[in-house]
């Protein structure tokens, strides 16, 4: 007998705010920058940047975190409007993806920072309890639209960009 989440994943849906069932793929990628602002509000209100330079010696400041999370909006919005149009591509779904892996893997950096340092990671409450079942959500929404080769390509651009990000963490000054 399969489970509720089973036939719920199985039909293509996805809950929104009200708990009412939503065809498909119509909000999965517009809730991407809501995702991504709820988890940016945490990691401000708790002093993500102040965290970052006390574990990694960053050069984070508080308006770098801030000019750079605005630049990273507009991205994330960007790519998820243009996922979301009837006619998305292939190419902008592969972007989605991409953007969904490092909002994933920035969630993952949260709770294993948390682990490792034994301190609060700013960012940990929504990668638990938001980033992390919306991109498994989003994921099990969008890897049928996707051959193997195009679903372990942007997973994998999506992982070396994070990759990228966290390194950038252990800048001391700008290059």
């Amino acid at each position: 007998m399969r489970t509720f989440e089973q036939n719920f994943l199985r039909m293509g849906y996805f809950v929104d705010h009200g708990c009412r069932f939503v065809e498909n793929n119509e909000m999965i990628f517009i809730l991407l920058p809501v995702v991504f602002f709820l988890h940016c509000l945490e990691e401000w209100k708790f002093g993500f940047p102040e965290w970052a330079v006390k574990h990694f010696g960053s050069i984070t400041t508080r308006k770098f975190y801030l000019l750079s999370h605005i630049l990273l909006m507009f991205v994330v919005l960007t790519v998820s409007l243009m996922a979301d149009q009837e006619s998305g591509t292939l190419v902008s779904r592969f972007g989605w993806v991409m953007v969904l892996t490092v909002i994933f893997t920035n969630g993952l950096f949260h709770m294993a920072s948390t682990l490792i340092f034994r301190e609060y990671s700013p960012g940990l409450v929504t990668s638990m309890f938001v980033t992390t079942p919306y991109a498994y959500f989003g994921y099990n929404q969008i890897v049928g639209e996707f051959n193997i080769f195009h679903l372990t390509s942007s997973v994998g651009l999506g992982i070396l960009i994070s990759t990228l990000i966290v390194y950038s963490l252990t800048f001391r000054r700008i290059i």
